[in-house]
């Protein structure tokens, strides 16, 4: 018998993305740079599931509770290049809230890390 509380939905969804996008990555990465890849396939990764209507729908439709923490990652994983692409898919009116998401998510995971710090160290 576990004595794991159980795991939330939230947890278990975002690990299963990370997993499937540590599978996907690789995969386009590889293919794009294959001369003997058929040409469709790398193309169809990269469109997988009309990602330009999709990615609109999921940001319209997320709930705003710890928004700021997914600026915070994309910050901390991509380019300014690529957090402002990311950007331009979220509601006009919340785009002037992105540089107070960006500050929030900072302290929030600068906070993270220090709880996280402070429990990893040995004597």
């Amino acid at each position: 018998m576990s004595t794991n509380p159980p795991e939330s939905a939230a947890i278990a969804e975002t690990r299963l993305l990370h997993k499937m996008h540590r599978a996907a990555t690789p995969l386009l990465a590889d293919a794009a740079q294959r001369d003997t890849a058929p040409p469709d396939g790398p193309a169809e990764l990269r469109d997988y599931q009309a990602w330009t209507e999709f990615s609109r729908a999921v940001i319209a439709s997320a709930p705003p509770m710890g928004a700021h923490l997914h600026i915070g990652f994309f910050e901390q994983v991509g380019t300014p290049a690529e957090l402002e692409a990311v950007a331009a898919n979220l509601p006009h009116a919340v785009l002037p809230l992105v540089p107070a998401m960006r500050e929030q998510a900072r302290t929030t995971l600068s906070n993270l890390r220090t709880t996280h710090d402070a429990r990893t160290v040995t004597a």
